[in-house]
């Protein structure tokens, strides 16, 4: 009898801890899971903003640039009308004026730049060839092993770029 009700009384609790074992890591990796869902919603919404951030500056870049290069325009042409020796007042004003403008036109790079777009204004002239020069040097430093041997030839119409025939 004693040992019949003892194996069964075992059987019973060992079960039942087993059972109780289970369903507490269950609700701890469930309550893990939650949070870690929880954190996704957050940085989802985090980023979210930033990104709506980030487009409401390069918007607002674009619609102030498109003004803001009229008035540089308007400005250099009226400095070209008024000349300092002959309106040393009107060019001290002028020049406070260009120098804000330049201040606006900085501070809208800065805009667009950490928006993820460039002014065309930042950029400069370069030669085709040396912009070619250039592209290829990036391009090897992404494809090391690959080959190329470009052929610079100056044509008729400026420089050319020689092509494989394929």
């Amino acid at each position: 009898f004693s040992l019949h009700m003892f194996g069964m009384w075992f059987g019973f609790v060992f079960s039942a801890g087993l059972v109780a074992f289970f369903v507490v890591e269950l609700a701890r990796t469930l309550k893990d899971q939650e949070r870690s869902l929880a954190e996704a919603r957050e940085n989802a919404l985090r980023d979210e903003r930033v990104i709506a951030l980030g487009t409401l500056a390069a918007s607002a870049a674009h619609d102030m640039g498109t003004p803001l290069g009229t008035i540089a325009i308007v400005a250099h042409e009226l400095e070209q009308e008024y000349p300092s020796h002959r309106y040393p007042d009107l060019y001290e004003k002028m020049l406070i004026m260009q120098q804000q403008i330049n201040r606006c036109k900085d501070a809208l790079s800065v805009m667009s730049a950490s928006a993820g777009e460039m002014r065309a204004e930042s950029g400069g002239v370069i030669l085709l060839t040396d912009y070619i020069d250039d592209v290829i040097k990036q391009w090897r430093v992404h494809k090391p092993g690959a080959k190329l041997k470009p052929k610079k030839e100056k044509g008729p119409h400026g420089p050319g770029i020689m092509k494989e025939k394929l």
